[in-house]
């Protein structure tokens, strides 16, 4: 199920990749709040146990996506969650301050960070406090993975944008199935 993030400011929003586009996008991201964030997960995830058998729930987002996905995460019912070049989690949270790393000590599932060494919009400073938050919170690595992907941009897995890089695309894919089946046979 996708939520669409930008619903309450925009009914039907459909955006591409241009520098308008991507002004527009941001201009919704501004005027969306984590406390909105939560909102569509809990009624999502309500919809989802009414109308299916599914236990497992996993998160998924790309860039804003992402950031909002690292949000998810802190659902309790969230088993596991993918944070793809969620750009912003070491500044402000969608809405205010303060920054969405300090949510780690609130996930009880899983949760991937996912970051291209080449990414722009998430710095070198931090990828590394990203890092260093997870690897904190949990020093074992088991639920709590970082996994930067070298040469990669951001936007790396989008095959419609010209930063998009089959090689780290498709491990990411792979890593992303492998957990997306360990959860299907209970594991």
């Amino acid at each position: 199920m996708a939520i669409p993030l930008s619903a309450r400011t925009a009914q039907e929003l459909e955006l591409g990749y241009s520098e308008e586009d991507l002004v527009e996008g941001r201009r919704h991201k501004e005027l969306t709040t984590t406390e909105q964030i939560l909102t569509d997960v809990s009624a999502a995830i309500e919809w989802l146990k009414l109308k299916s058998q599914q236990s497992k729930i996993t998160g998924i987002g790309f860039c804003f996506g992402g950031h909002a996905a690292l949000i998810t995460s802190t659902h309790p019912a969230v088993s596991s969650t993918f944070n793809f070049y969620g750009a912003g989690v070491n500044g402000c949270r969608p809405g205010g301050c303060p920054p969405s790393l300090e949510l780690l000590p609130t996930i009880s599932g899983e949760l991937t960070c996912l970051c291209g060494s080449e990414d722009p919009l998430i710095s070198t400073s931090d990828r590394r406090a990203i890092k260093e938050a997870l690897k904190k919170e949990d020093p074992e690595g088991s639920r709590l993975k970082y996994n930067e992907i070298e040469s990669a941009d951001h936007g790396f897995m989008c095959e419609q944008r010209s930063s998009f890089n089959a090689l780290p695309s498709e491990f990411d894919r792979r890593l992303l199935l492998d957990s997306l089946n360990s959860f299907k046979c209970g594991k």
